[in-house]
């Protein structure tokens, strides 16, 4: 008789990172690890979401909350296509001004943040924010005014970079998302947008 496990509980454990290899790890200790639907990783020190998570195609639910990751975009690696439940309150990327429309704008199938409901409303919101980031990282005129990421002493000034494949440069990140998401593409034009 065949013992297959369903899900994996890593939280507690001071982890800073999980390695690559660690889905290749799991598939020679567990029967069937591709069946994983839930990991918890909770409760350790990771700053960036394991890209190894992306390897199980059934997952479901994932706890990430009470670490340290700093970006909400970084859910972007989640290509999970039923991951229905994600925790990430408790890391420093809670507290960005857009963090659930960010969250949400990359993983369209949740109907969990943070251990509540996605609503209707949340959705439509995030899809609005989507739509403003996808238009401003195409246009043209954004391509020749945006010119780099600097940080101020107490106002973060901020400019960034589009690449000209029409996706924002990696320096960019999240204040370009909320600049545009806030219409501010005027003060973008400009060079400078305190956010």
């Amino acid at each position: 008789r065949l013992l297959v496990t369903q899900g994996l509980k890593l939280s507690n454990n001071e982890l800073s990172s999980l390695p690559g290899v660690t889905h290749i790890i799991l598939r020679e200790v567990l029967e069937r690890s591709w069946l994983l639907r839930w990991i918890d990783l909770s409760f350790n020190n990771l700053q960036d979401i394991p890209e190894a998570i992306s390897s199980y195609p059934r997952l479901n639910t994932l706890y990430l909350h009470a670490n340290r990751i700093s970006h909400a975009s970084q859910v972007k690696i989640l290509t999970n296509p039923d991951l229905h439940s994600l925790t990430l309150h408790g890391n420093p990327c809670e507290n960005g001004r857009h963090y659930k429309k960010v969250v949400l704008a990359h993983c369209a199938a949740l109907r969990r943040l943070d251990f509540s409901t996605v609503t209707k409303h949340d959705r439509e919101l995030a899809t609005i924010f989507a739509q403003r980031m996808a238009a401003a990282a195409s246009s043209k005129s954004k391509e020749h005014a945006l010119q780099r990421a600097e940080a101020g002493e107490e106002d973060q000034v901020v400019t960034a970079r589009v690449c000209y494949a029409g996706g924002l440069h990696a320096s960019a990140g999240y204040a370009l998302s909320v600049a545009i998401a806030q219409g501010k593409e005027r003060e973008l034009q400009y060079g400078e947008l305190r956010v």
